[in-house]
């Protein structure tokens, strides 16, 4: 018997419309001039976040980083035709993909700036591929999704911290509906849980299918959840073992909670969206969704936040023109949800979209630099000084930096900041002025001082703004060994 906290969507939604959504709301696009879809997206232990997807226009795999007002940090692309279908951070820093490349199932391993560790191709059936990763306590890695028999299967494996293949399980429909993974997870006492979704081959209904492995891979059990037309595209395990499903049902976004018994404690089924992909657990110990919506008769990116008991407390939508499609959300520390997706490419080349809620806007975008070389390795003269000058435009409320990278790292490695300093910036052009101590420079080089500038002031023209910087006079002593590109 299900449990009587079933809400009445329309008593649900008319309630949450009276509650305020977050205020502060940004969206975010990147890409390059071709075809770009973001897919996946996780936290990251140091506040930032990660994105991964595809560009189509050539043929890419990339993996961005941006930190939480969306400022990009660094992005990798790998050469491949292929997918990536979920991100997520390791203990140790280190980020995993899943996905595919060609007919096979695709995991690697990244570190913590995107650049390669290792990489495994899973290719067990005619084509594979793989929708969704979780680490185990311990650092083992387990990742689930389908292959392409007659019917589909559904497929888990298992790997160790290093790559290795420790098993690979394929688990067979009884009848001739296909088996679809989307999300994995694991309980308290360290079981795999596999959301899936039963799709008939034309007798009865889509069922939405919950599995349950031992962590070295035997199939212990399964529950269906039966109803009319239904599917799960995304799965949370809370630390009791009580899980979150989020899916669509027919044509409705849903969202459900089962406890560790098997029993249903809620449902929303929400009229004003046509699917959640993606779920969270709130701080509150609420939850938050991530789907979409047509709400002006295109595809859209909409929100969802409940408390613990599935009373919807707010939803939002970001309606903006053409169709743009939301694929997975990730939570801040405090609790600003992030939505990655992609826009219509009809409208143009496609971009990447990053939602962001309940986080003010800042931007950081535009930089600065000046390449220093000093070949000679020798030192400067005590007390000598880089003089720069900036130019803004129409800029408020802004902050600056002035750091010394060394070049070719990966990425260019901060050796000392030199200073953090405030300019009074009026609206218009006005422009701010510094002289800072440049360090003995015993290598080589090349070096590069790198001007980052933030602001909170969302109307600034950053497009225009404008840098010009002015090296000392030679007798201010630069010339014996600093040579200024």
């Amino acid at each position: 018997m299900f449990r009587t906290y079933i809400l009445v969507a329309i008593l649900a939604f008319a309630a949450a419309a009276a509650l305020a959504q977050p205020a502060d709301q940004w969206l975010r696009e990147y890409g390059n001039e071709d075809h770009d879809e973001g897919w996946a997206v996780c936290s990251t232990a140091d506040g930032c976040f990660v994105f991964a997807g595809t560009s189509l226009s050539p043929n890419r795999l990339f993996v961005q980083k941006v930190d939480e007002y969306g400022n990009e940090h660094w992005r990798r692309d790998a050469i491949a035709s292929g997918d990536i279908r979920d991100i997520v951070e390791t203990p140790d820093g280190n980020f995993v993909i899943v996905g595919a490349v060609g007919n096979n199932g695709l995991v690697a391993k990244l570190d913590a700036y995107g650049n390669l560790l290792w990489y495994q191709e899973i290719a067990p059936g005619p084509v594979v591929a793989l929708e969704a990763v979780t680490i185990l306590p311990g650092g083992g890695i387990v990742v689930t999704g389908r292959q392409d028999y007659e019917p589909v299967d559904l497929l888990i494996a298992r790997f160790d911290a290093g790559g290795n293949n420790l098993w690979t399980y394929n688990y067979e429909s009884l009848t001739l509906d296909a088996e679809l993974a989307f999300d994995v997870g694991y309980t308290s006492a360290g079981a795999i849980v596999v959301f899936a979704t039963l799709v008939a081959d034309g007798i009865g209904p889509n069922r939405i299918h919950i599995l349950l492995f031992t962590n070295s891979g035997t199939y212990i059990d399964g529950i269906y959840i039966v109803n009319v037309n239904q599917t799960a595209l995304a799965g949370l395990v809370l630390d009791n073992d009580d899980v979150i499903i989020a899916g669509e049902r027919e044509g409705q976004a849903l969202a459900m909670r089962y406890g560790a018994d098997g029993v249903q404690d809620w449902e929303i089924l929400d009229p004003n969206a046509i699917a959640f992909l993606a779920c969270h657990e709130t701080s509150d110990g609420g939850f938050a969704f991530a789907g979409s919506a047509a709400p002006s008769g295109h595809v859209d990116f909409y929100a969802m936040k409940t408390d613990a008991l599935g009373t919807v407390e707010w939803t939002a939508n970001l309606d903006r023109p053409g169709d743009n499609y939301p694929k997975d959300m990730a939570i801040g520390a405090d609790d600003a949800m992030y939505t990655i997706g992609f826009s219509d490419i009809a409208l143009g080349n496609s971009d990447i979209e990053l939602w962001a809620m309940g986080k003010e806007e800042r931007y950081s975008e535009y930089t600065a630099s000046l390449t220093v070389f000093n070949p000679t390795g020798t030192v400067p003269p005590e007390g000598a000084q880089l003089d720069y000058q900036l130019f803004l435009n129409n800029l408020t409320g802004a902050e600056q930096t002035v750091q010394l990278h060394r070049e070719g790292f990966t990425p260019n490695q901060v050796l000392l900041s030199l200073a953090e300093f405030p300019v009074n910036l009026q609206p218009g052009i006005n422009p701010g002025f510094g002289t800072q101590i440049v360090p003995g420079l015993l290598d080589p080089g090349p070096y590069t001082f790198i001007y980052r500038v933030t602001t909170t002031d969302t109307d600034s023209l950053l497009a225009t703004a404008s840098y010009a910087f002015r090296k000392l006079a030679p007798e201010d002593g630069l010339e014996n060994g600093l040579q200024f590109k």
